[in-house]
């Protein structure tokens, strides 16, 4: 019995199922680092439309926030009518207490930076605060960047088109 499990067949049909495995392994692992990026990334970007779009269709509670009594962060009074007096203190909040601030907004784990850039490029400067936060690090990774375009309501008489850009990524 012991005799016929060695044979040259046996040995042969051994060497092959190695043979494989040891090929379709480093395939399969590929295969499965490549879809854990993706959906990274698929998590990563719907992180920042997520913000983008709580950001621009909700007011914050309660309605007349400020830096010092918010419940939640809204900066539109109106759907993509963004309230200048709310981004300003959405961005001094974000310079003050960045982490409960993105926690507040759903970045949870991943790190976030926010502007509202003119027709220009620019950040706009409004009563004294630029509406930008710091940049990416040089160390980050998996980034998503979502731009939104809207209006910011500077007075009852002034307005002017403006993008809301959010970035989310990991370091």
């Amino acid at each position: 019995m012991i005799r016929g499990l060695f044979s040259s067949d046996f040995l042969a049909a051994m060497v092959i199922f190695i043979a494989a495995l040891l090929i379709v392994g480093p395939m399969w692992n590929s295969l499965n680092a490549q879809v854990f990026n993706l959906e990274e990334n698929r998590q990563i970007h719907q992180t920042a439309l997520q913000i983008s779009d709580f950001l621009l269709r909700t007011s914050g509670s309660p309605y007349g926030w400020n830096t010092t009594n918010f419940e939640s962060i809204g900066i539109s009074d109106e759907l993509r009518v963004i309230n200048a007096t709310k981004a300003k203190y959405f961005f001094q909040l974000m310079a003050s207490n960045y982490s409960d601030s993105k926690y507040m907004l759903g970045a949870g784990p991943y790190d976030m930076a926010a502007q509202i850039l003119d027709s220009n490029g620019d950040p706009i400067i409004y009563a004294g605060t630029t509406f930008s936060t710091s940049a990416i690090p040089a160390n980050a990774s998996e980034i998503s960047n979502v731009q939104r375009v809207a209006i910011l309501k500077i007075s009852e008489s002034q307005r002017q088109f403006v993008n809301l850009r959010i970035q989310v990524w990991r370091n």
